[in-house]
């Protein structure tokens, strides 16, 4: 019997509709649609492949045809229930298995892939696949994946039932508004199976050894197209999952997932020769090191035509000697073509070249790049096509021209004349360049703003600021309108060189009702700037801030009365001392007066903020003292309190005892409530019941 007699049976097992909608307050709603399986069989033998999932009564049942959904307090809830999804919130589907009902054993790898929609959104979801054998209490077997993982495998004999098998998924805890209304469409979980070294023919069990889920796909002539079910995994006859050769040879790839594999001489998921023209819509392409632990590349052109306008393209090692991935490489001796007008390429650029003897740009014309660090360090370039504007003229215009959610990105430096007023929902991305304006704001939000700056330029060096030279006081961003808001996801905001008082990089000059979050990049005032403060909280206004790092030369954070200010995450901390009345002689990250309110932590959150000192003051009536309350963090500097004669007796830090709260000294002892105390442990204090 012929080893490759026994094609590979592809099982769409899962077809997952995951639809998200935002509430309010970043609240996701997600919702299930169909799933399916089929089977099919060789005469021959029968390969029968069946998914099953846990009921609400631990019972092993069919899941073909069923609708599979989010487990609400460990059990499937009824169909059509919502499941609302917050930052930092995690839920998993039903247990699953596979189970070998045929009578012919297989080996099989599970896949996940056929993702559509928003790809940014499933960017702050981790995916995570887990096992364990029957009667085990804990998975043991855990990989985190992304949306195009595979490789989760087994072999079953006749009979046999795999481990159960726990898909989960928790979204990032700074995933912010950016991502309302955004969708995931058709996730698909799929297992590959084939047939496995157990049952003899004539000669031995061997036969079937080499059998792969489908092998490397060679095409010497004609039109072929590999869809979104494809699946090419190269083998050590052709170590090349998808190889076109010859001038009238063309191949269209829509989808799937083709793997270059590793341990050869020389290791390609797509290679296009000889004239031959390949063209990538959409897939999964990946390859690994070859035998000697190097690099190997993902697409590779010897005098061929690949055209990229979508997919996922990754490689697991970079080169020894340069540091480069390969993920795209052409033939230095005989290059051919590769243009790219879409796709994600993690750790490698491909506005770059392929290495330092071929710096060629793939990137087609009318394209660009955008990138995006992971969690794990990777960097994701993302091509997208160029809409950015390069005029103060296009500027003005796509501010007023701009859709309910538009993102706005700039291709040059901006510099306005006049401020630029926004009062609607946008996005304007700073691409590493830099927005400014000489007059005194240079962004001013209006009633129905809501403004998010982002930097997805590699360098990530862009940057708001201001160039006014005039006498009035100048901000880079007036949160003017009611209800207005500002969100800082990464790049820059930065305060005019000129140091007034209030010269600040984000601030209300009306004192209305306003919001600030600041989820990463820095806000800072310049070096030296005594009397700047990076952020001014006035009545009514709340600022979040979740990370990044904000730098005053005054003050980090100034918080007058009516304003509640939350620091979860990130950095804080001035350039300057206030030298009014400071016996300590130090600078303070956070002056607060009167009535504000500071929340400073949360138990829960995966982020400690660094808060470096803490001053407060009363509005000139004793009684009217701001609240302060320290739940996680590291204090560095001293508490201290302006006002020290009454101050000392009235005011009460909000703290309880063993919160995750240190200091570097014990001057928040003088404001603890009653029966707590400060306790030094080395360099650090803590606070404790007495």
């Amino acid at each position: 019997m012929a080893k490759y007699n026994k094609r590979a049976l592809l099982l769409s097992v899962l077809a997952l509709m995951l639809c998200a909608a935002m509430l309010i307050g970043t609240t996701y709603a997600w919702f299930t649609d169909t799933a399916t399986a089929g089977v099919n069989r060789i005469q021959s033998g029968t390969l029968n492949v069946v998914l099953e999932m846990k009921d609400n009564n631990d019972k092993w049942v069919s899941a073909e045809g069923k609708t599979l959904q989010f487990l609400v307090g460990g059990r499937i809830p009824a169909e059509g229930t919502q499941i609302l999804w917050e930052p930092r919130s995690s839920y998993e589907l039903p247990l699953l298995r596979v189970r070998n009902d045929g009578n012919l054993a297989f080996k099989y790898t599970i896949v996940i892939t056929g993702i559509g929609g928003d790809a940014k959104l499933n960017n702050v979801i981790d995916w995570s696949i887990e096992a364990r054998s029957e009667g085990e209490t804990e998975f043991g077997r855990r990989k985190t994946i992304d949306a195009n993982f595979s490789g989760f495998e087994g072999a079953l004999i006749p009979g046999q039932a795999a481990d159960e098998i726990r898909i989960s998924g928790r979204m990032h805890a700074d995933a912010g508004s950016e991502y309302q209304g955004l969708s995931i469409e058709n996730i698909s979980i799929a297992v590959y199976a084939t047939q496995y070294t157990y049952e003899k023919d004539s000669i031995d069990e061997q036969y079937d050894k080499d059998a792969a889920y489908k092998g490397s796909q060679e095409f010497t002539s004609g039109k072929h197209v590999l869809d979104k079910g494809g699946m090419a995994l190269a083998t050590d006859k052709l170590p090349v999952a998808v190889l076109a050769t010859g001038n009238d040879t063309e191949v269209t790839i829509t989808g799937g997932r083709y793997d270059g594999g590793s341990k050869g001489d020389f290791n390609v998921a797509v290679w296009a020769d000889n004239g031959a023209t390949v063209i990538i819509k959409d897939g999964y392409f990946t390859v690994g090191a070859d035998k000697n632990g190097d690099a190997n590349s993902v697409i590779y052109t010897t005098g061929g035509n690949i055209v990229i306008e979508g997919g996922f393209f990754r490689a697991d090692y970079g080169d020894n000697y340069t540091g480069r991935y390969y993920v795209l490489n052409q033939n230095n001796g005989n290059p051919g073509t590769i243009t790219v007008k879409g796709g994600t390429f993690v750790n490698f650029n491909p506005a770059g070249g392929d290495d330092y003897l071929q710096p060629t740009d793939f990137v087609a014309e009318g394209y660009t790049v955008v990138s995006e660090t992971k969690e794990n360090g990777d960097v994701w370039y993302t091509v997208i096509k160029d809409t950015s504007v390069k005029t103060v003229e296009e500027f003005t215009a796509a501010i007023k021209n701009a859709a309910a959610g538009d993102t706005i990105r700039l291709g040059t430096d901006i510099n306005l004349k006049s401020a630029s007023a926004v009062s609607k929902k946008i996005t304007i991305d700073l691409n590493g360049f830099a927005l400014s304006s000489t007059a005194a704001n240079t962004l001013v939000l209006d009633f129905g703003a809501d403004v998010t700056i982002i930097d997805t330029s590699a360098e990530a060096k862009g940057v708001v600021t201001n160039k006014y030279s005039g006498n009035a006081d100048a901000t880079t961003v007036n949160l003017k309108g009611a209800g207005a808001v500002f969100t800082l996801e990464s790049g820059a905001v930065e305060s005019n060189p000129k140091d007034d008082l209030y010269t600040i990089a984000i601030g209300s000059s009306k004192k209305v009702a306003c919001t600030v979050n600041i989820n990463g990049g820095t806000v800072s005032n310049p070096e030296g700037h005594v009397k700047s403060r990076a952020v001014v909280a006035s009545n009514g206004m709340k600022v979040n801030i979740n990370g990044g790092t904000v730098s005053g030369g005054l003050y980090a954070l100034d918080a007058y009365d009516g304003s509640t200010s939350n620091i979860i995450g990130g950095k804080l901390f001035a350039n300057a001392n206030d030298g009014r009345t400071d016996e300590y002689g130090t600078s303070y990250a956070i002056h607060a007066k009167g009535e504000a309110v500071i929340n400073i932590g949360n138990p829960s959150a995966e982020t400690t903020p660094n808060v470096k000192g803490i001053k407060f003051e009363s509005s000139g009536v004793k009684t009217e003292l701001p609240t302060i309350n320290l739940y996680k963090g590291d204090i560095t500097n001293p508490v201290y309190s302006l006002e020290t004669e009454y101050n000392y007796d009235l005011f009460k830090l909000g703290i309880a005892a063993g919160a995750p709260v240190t200091f570097t000294d014990n001057t928040a002892g003088y404001f603890l409530p009653e029966k707590l105390k400060m306790v030094q442990n080395g360099s650090v204090w803590t606070v404790t019941a007495e």
